[in-house]
This record gives C-alpha cells, sequence and structure tokens, in this order.
C-alpha cells in the first residue's frame, strides 16, 4: 500500500515538473 502511495506522489511530482519545465520552454520561445 505504501509503495503504491509512493508511486503515485512521485507520479504527481514529475507530472508537475514536466508541467513547469514545458512552461519555461515556451516562455523561452515567446522572448
Amino acid at each position: 500500500v505504501y509503495f503504491i502511495n509512493i508511486l503515485a506522489d512521485a507520479i504527481k511530482i514529475i507530472d508537475y515538473g514536466t508541467g513547469c519545465l514545458e512552461l519555461l520552454i515556451d516562455y523561452g520561445d515567446g522572448r
């Protein structure tokens, strides 16, 4: 059970990280 929760949190963090990365890339392209 704990492992699944950790995995879910990791996926959320990775998803959030890629979202921030995409925003940074979009911002860089916009400049």
